[in-house]
């Protein structure tokens, strides 16, 4: 509506006249419709630029990781020690070691290139249809916060010695964002499609979290990427009218989205400056590239060789605990066991849980071997449950020592 100026009041200035109306200009410009829009505007709206400069931002990454790993499992996963050094987070180191910059480095970084493969395309599926529709302010917003917010949920669900990489946050929170902005998709028809999309791609990246999350992904920080998401996305549902093309301030989100984004500029300095110190500290420990690579029959016939390259290793104790069992040295293999389970990793906490549990593990079903069963059951007892090692799990249940539910 045009501004009305009172003539009766008082005389007419046209330099007052301009600098009043100079504010409704402004938000007119502001709020544009998306019938204001010529062909070759709309043409470039249509397409989802960031989502496919994420994608590539993300391969990119990931071919410098790989590049930089010092220690690579089959199948072009990236070993933990390689991932620590990189910036793989976790609440031990960014919180207990005031490590707080791994939080703004770790969304962008990934483990292996089948994890890469499944990020970038649930982020490709969604983002194609979710950034059209709400512009790539918000869409960076969006993946931004997201990220956040998994890391946040990530550091409260996970055990604290948990390392953890991966968008997987940042993608659940555009999920999560996808479902809630379907209900504001321009026909029925679209909206239904959006929900689709995203129930294909959101149900099983939370619906474990029902039943207890275990294994390598990292559920809890899919439930706080996707609450961080879900949440932005009805506020903006709430307060977008429809009848302007973009949401409110969507250049206000996608500069809060840069600044947010930046910061992983001096988190990979700070990465940088650990990188060397980290390395030569996983120098010590028998390679995961060793360990995966050969069976655990070859690994223990090479038992005495390992443990003398590397005596700080926990398992290098666990594989003479092997090969003196099937030796018949019972006792001896008991000795070795527990001497594992006394040592401590205190620079890799990542790596000291996993292997007092399967030196715990391999214990008891070494003691129920002898007949202790009593002492057998008592250590087997808190391994059952399989929330930090399924396979230790797993193991105790082929061996009848847990009990049935």
């Amino acid at each position: 509506m045009a501004a009305q100026v009172d003539f009766g009041r008082r005389s007419f200035s046209p330099a007052r006249a301009v600098a009043a109306a100079r504010p409704v200009a402004t938000v007119a410009r502001e709020q544009v419709s998306y019938a204001d829009l010529d062909g070759l505007q709309r043409l470039m709206a249509a397409i989802p630029w960031l989502t496919f400069g994420f994608a590539l931002a993300l391969w990119a990454i990931f071919r410098l990781q790989m590049a930089l790993a010092f220690d690579l499992a089959p199948g072009d996963a990236i070993a933990a020690d390689s991932l620590v050094a990189q910036g793989a987070d976790s609440f031990d180191l960014a919180i207990g070691e005031g490590e707080i910059w791994r939080l703004a480095l770790a969304p962008l970084l990934h483990s292996s290139s089948s994890h890469l493969f499944g990020n970038a395309l649930a982020l490709i599926l969604i983002g194609v249809v979710l950034e059209p529709m709400i512009g790539c302010g918000w869409f960076a917003a969006l993946y931004a916060a997201s990220g956040v917010g998994g890391e946040i949920g990530s550091l409260i669900g996970n055990p604290g010695w948990l390392p953890g990489v991966g968008a997987s946050g940042a993608i659940t929170g555009l999920i999560a964002a996808a479902f809630v902005m379907s209900f504001s998709a321009e026909t029925p028809e679209d909206g239904v499609k959006l929900r689709r999309r995203a129930l294909f791609f959101g149900v099983p990246a939370l619906a474990p979290l029902a039943w207890g999350a275990h294994g390598h992904v990292n559920y809890f920080a899919h439930a706080g990427g996707a609450l961080t998401g879900g949440g932005l996305a009805l506020a903006l549902f709430l307060l977008w009218d429809r009848a302007d093309f973009r949401p409110p301030l969507h250049r206000f989100a996608g500069f809060a989205a840069a600044l947010t984004l930046a910061l992983a500029a001096p988190a990979a300095a700070c990465a940088a400056t650990h990188f060397e110190a980290r390395r030569a500290e996983a120098a010590a420990y028998i390679p995961a590239s060793v360990l995966e690579q050969e069976t655990v029959n070859a690994l223990a016939e090479r038992a005495p060789e390992l443990e003398q390259r590397y005596p700080a290793d926990p398992m290098t104790r666990i594989l003479s605990a092997v090969r003196l069992a099937e030796q018949g040295g019972l006792p001896a293999s008991e000795a070795q066991l527990r001497t594992a389970m006394r040592m401590t990793l205190p620079k890799r906490p990542w790596a000291e849980r996993p292997l007092h549990d399967l030196a715990q593990g391999f214990l008891a079903v070494l003691l129920d071997a002898q007949g202790r069963e009593t002492e057998s059951r008592r250590l087997a007892a808190p391994l059952c449950a399989g929330e930090d090692s399924p396979n230790v799990a797993q193991m105790l249940r082929q061996a009848k020592l847990c009990k049935k539910s």
